[in-house]
């Protein structure tokens, strides 16, 4: 009937219906992926930009740190452009020369550590406060009985460093010198029932040489580094001047050392260190270094017998006669 056809071409035409919506389905799944794709795409291009920018402000920050060591002064106000590109500098650089802690992360075993003690003032250092660990990582020795037994170096195992100590002044008469120069050996204790002080016998006498001082290791209240010991009952103006020399034996070592007042207060050294602050700049991306620079050249091998900053000239005469 009319009607039966009627019903039949209506179907007919909606036949493709199903088609239509599929298409629309895969078109719009088609599309999410693109952009998925696009997004990564743009994604993994960012992070190639910043890590190049990254790198850029890295050495940025490091080239405001060795325009101060060769003679810049540094500052905020007035970025330290590098090259052509404007976008690229130090933008900023701080320069502090009076440190409240004197840092040296890797004292070789077998070379030692000349350090300046001079404190900043006004008042007196009367108190030195030196702490330690192997680069490596240890653990303190078991000295029963606050003993002092002295290892080989096959027998020391992980241990922490035995740390040689000289203490000596910088004017004065030979006499004088010896007289106030005084040696110690920094013993890394596990026992911290053991003396972790070295108290300096006055007037001015420092004639016993070579004491054991037990460095407390692990403890609470100690310095920068897990073994820590002290010496005390000093006088030492901010008009005096005196030499640190630091050894480790057995193996190298990160060494901090801090002062402090008769009052107790932290006492700010000048002439050993400079901290620099340096922030690298480009384009929207910052780094920031902070680094503490030897204001002398104060590592050593310790068969050198002099140590200069400068160029050293010798003369040799040379005489037939003998003289």
């Amino acid at each position: 009937t009319m009607k039966n056809m009627l019903k039949l071409k209506k179907l007919n035409n909606e036949s493709g219906l199903i088609s239509i919506v599929a298409t629309l389905v895969i078109m719009s799944l088609l599309t999410l992926i693109a952009l998925g794709f696009a997004n990564l795409a743009n994604r993994e291009q960012r992070q190639a930009l910043d890590q190049q920018l990254n790198t850029q402000a890295f050495y940025a920050a490091e080239s405001g740190i060795n325009d101060v060591i060769h003679g810049g002064s540094g500052g905020c106000s007035s970025p330290v452009p590098l090259g052509s590109d404007p976008t690229v500098s130090a933008s900023c650089v701080l320069v502090n020369d009076q440190l409240e802690k004197l840092d040296y992360s890797s004292v070789e075993d077998g070379k030692s550590t000349v350090v300046p003690i001079q404190p900043a003032g006004p008042n007196p250092l009367t108190e030195l406060i030196i702490s330690w660990e192997a680069v490596t990582g240890g653990v303190p020795i078991n000295n029963a009985s606050c003993g002092h037994n002295i290892l080989t170096a096959s027998d020391w195992g992980n241990n922490h460093p035995l740390l040689r100590v000289m203490l000596m002044p910088s004017s004065g008469g030979r006499a004088t010198i010896i007289d106030k120069m005084q040696t110690l050996l920094l013993y890394p204790s596990s026992d911290t029932s053991c003396s972790d002080t070295y108290s300096v016998p006055l007037p001015d006498n420092y004639t016993t040489k070579g004491n054991f001082v037990d460095g407390h290791c692990d403890a609470a209240g100690g310095g920068t580094y897990k073994c820590t010991s002290k010496i005390s009952n000093l006088n030492i103006a901010p008009t005096d001047k005196f030499y640190l020399r630091l050894r480790p034996i057995y193996k190298a070592a990160k060494i901090n050392i801090m002062g402090k007042d008769a009052s107790n207060n932290l006492v700010k050294f000048v002439g050993a260190q400079r901290e620099i602050d340096s922030t690298g700049r480009t384009s929207d991306v910052l780094r920031r270094l902070v680094v503490h620079v030897p204001l002398t050249d104060n590592i050593s091998d310790i068969n050198y017998a002099t140590e200069t900053t400068n160029s050293l000239c010798k003369r040799l005469f040379v005489s037939d006669t003998g003289v």
